[in-house]
């Protein structure tokens, strides 16, 4: 594993050091694979793949923790590296940003992570066969997954668009920091609440809660209402990209899980990039952010209805 996601690091800390030397669409196109592959064999895969091995008991608030990460990554480093990109430019910024991802990641990688929490026997070092893709409840999570993450990062990609269009200036810098404060929060509680209640039901309630957090912002006509609906969203945004790996966890041999997990994320993947794709589109016919974020919510519903179809065999 640190063999894994070392040269993951590498591979994403070059590729960040070399945007300043872009100079054609081709460069672009390559950095931009060198670093999604860096990215994936260092980022969500691995991380949950060691906590699923390592924490058999409090894995949902260690998970939560973990996951956490992303989000204060995003509050605290993007306005830092956005400062320092608009000042000196991107051909300054750029190696610094490389080596900013490299010492922040690589040291720990090679000095503190272990692959096992003690070592494995033969057994066990063997998959146990398991008809994983025959399985209905995989294909159930899987695609559900794929319409939660249309509705939810097409609702955060475009959250600016549809705060600036109904509030000032003033009004809408703070409705831009509920979200991912709720959604930090919303992780850090969640996590101790799964500990203690079913997964799958939280799940499913997040799910509903999303679909009406989507309608509140779609129909949102003052600043408490649409404030109320971005804090409801990012709480649900902090849980559901959690909940997804200890779902697998739970229904599937530790042995089996990175196995699994990488084509769960895959599947989940495309509704992540046709998100913002299609609620752009909708706002371009309409002129309005309305519709695309009603659209946004039929798809969470669309999540809670394939969800609740089947439910994993631990669940009555």
């Amino acid at each position: 594993m640190r063999f894994i996601m070392g040269t993951g690091i590498i591979l994403a800390a070059t590729s960040l050091a070399l945007l300043g030397q872009v100079d054609s669409i081709i460069s672009l196109y390559a950095l931009y694979v060198m670093f999604g592959i860096g990215f994936s064999a260092a980022g969500l895969l691995p991380a949950t793949t060691l906590i699923a091995r390592w924490f058999a008991t409090n894995r949902a608030k260690a998970m939560s923790i973990s996951s956490t990460g992303l989000s204060i990554g995003g509050v605290l480093l993007t306005p830092a590296v956005a400062a320092l990109i608009e000042q000196y430019g991107l051909t300054v910024a750029a190696p610094w940003m490389g080596a900013l991802c490299f010492l922040g990641m690589f040291p720990i990688c090679m000095l503190v992570l272990r692959s096992h929490p003690a070592p494995q026997s033969d057994q066990e070092k063997v998959a146990p066969a398991h008809d994983t893709y025959r399985d209905p409840y995989f294909w159930s999570l899987c695609i559900s997954y794929l319409f939660v993450m249309l509705a939810q990062v097409g609702g955060i990609t475009h959250q600016y668009g549809l705060v600036s269009e109904q509030l000032s200036g003033k009004e809408a810098a703070f409705a831009i920091g509920v979200l991912p404060l709720c959604s930090i929060v919303g992780r850090l509680v969640g996590g101790v609440i799964v500990d203690r209640v079913s997964t799958y039901r939280f799940t499913l309630f997040m799910m509903v809660m999303q679909v009406v957090a989507l309608l509140l912002m779609a129909y949102a006509d003052s600043v408490i209402s649409l404030i109320v609906g971005l804090g409801v969203f990012g709480i649900t945004v902090g849980n559901l990209l959690m909940l997804q790996p200890l779902l697998i966890a739970e229904a599937y041999p530790i042995s089996l899980y990175s196995h699994i997990y990488s084509r769960a994320n895959f599947l989940t993947n495309l509704g992540l990039a046709s998100g913002p794709a299609l609620m752009g589109f909708m706002h371009t016919i309409e002129n309005s952010y309305h519709y695309p974020y009603l659209v946004a919510a039929m798809s969470a519903f669309v999540a809670c209805f394939i969800f609740n179809m089947i439910k994993p065999k631990t669940v009555a």
